[in-house]
């Protein structure tokens, strides 16, 4: 039984893998400081991978290598696909990351609000305003 056990989560983890290796490479430079969540993140350049299957995003900031990976839920576009980007929700001077769009795809992912971007979005001061950063995909990595 133990056996059965084993083969079947090392079969998952190796299924989980193989789609991570399958995620397109991604690249945004965020011009400004930003949340994931409770974790702070400053501007910079970043790499995104999607594990296609369980949803969850990699996130890495390529020259400190601060990363997170964040579990998301899915988000739908209208008819047309349109260029890959990371959605802000802006409160004030504080940006949260909101949603993740891969560049022609119609399907993203949209991160859960953390409690304090909860706690801003129901005040009337700052209202919440909406910043979009280019994501586009990275050849021969």
């Amino acid at each position: 039984m133990k056996t059965k056990l084993f083969a079947t989560i090392a079969a998952g983890i190796t299924f989980g893998l193989a789609g991570m290796a399958q995620a397109a490479d991604l690249e945004a430079t965020v011009p400004f400081e930003f949340r994931i969540g409770d974790q702070s993140f400053a501007a910079g350049k970043y790499s995104v991978s999607e594990q296609p299957v369980s949803g969850i995003l990699y996130i890495k900031e390529r020259k400190s290598g601060h990363n997170s990976m964040i579990l998301s839920g899915r988000a739908q576009r209208g008819p047309h696909s349109v260029p890959g980007m990371l959605t802000f929700h802006r409160y004030g001077d504080a940006y949260y990351l909101a949603q993740v769009w891969a560049p022609g795809d119609l399907t993203g992912r949209e991160i859960m609000k953390s409690k304090r971007e909860t706690e801003l979005a129901l005040t009337p001061w700052p209202s919440m305003e909406v910043a979009q950063v280019p994501l586009v995909e990275v050849a021969g990595r």
